[in-house]
């Protein structure tokens, strides 16, 4: 084999091997960033925190347009309008929604999340709990960033799993 012959057929085994390497790297899922585990902190805190004022507008806008909230298999609000309608029908004040544990897993397709959540009345003295549970949610990341695509609040009431 001439040298030329060896040289192409170097150069051509170099190509089609970076040409695996490429395709083998883009069938990869993205990993989570340390920005998109603080976006999605963030994300539960807006939610408390919309929740807690009754601000509807906004507790509805942490989740996507084709969002989907239960409680255990009852369904809160399905898409924007449904969840809007559901946070406008629920005026609750003085109560606060502790989350604790929060544990996100997946990648930049698609994150699983698990948190507790106890609520509590604060307009009493002592403040009280009013119940126990735990969030298990599925997050999208969307232009507008991280939202809910799908949020379960399973009560934690001794009545056993759901």
């Amino acid at each position: 084999m001439s040298k030329t012959n060896a040289f192409i057929a170097l150069l051509l085994c170099g190509i089609l091997g970076e040409m695996t390497w490429s395709l083998a790297q883009s069938g990869k899922k993205k990993e989570l960033t340390v920005q998109d585990y603080i976006e999605i902190q963030q994300l539960y805190a807006r939610y408390n925190f919309a929740i807690d004022a009754s601000e509807s507008e906004n507790m509805a806008a942490t989740f996507t347009d084709d969002g989907e909230f239960y409680r255990g298999t009852s369904v809160n609000g399905l898409g924007y309008d449904g969840i809007l309608k559901f946070m406008q029908s629920r005026r609750r004040h003085g109560v606060r929604h502790w989350n604790s544990g929060l544990v996100i897993s997946g990648n930049q397709d698609q994150v699983k999340g698990a948190v507790y959540l106890l609520t509590v009345n604060v307009e009493v003295k002592p403040p009280t709990l009013i119940e126990a549970a735990k969030y298990d949610d599925t997050l999208v990341k969307t232009p507008k960033g991280w939202r809910f695509k799908k949020r379960v609040v399973n009560p934690e009431d001794g009545a056993g799993p759901r």
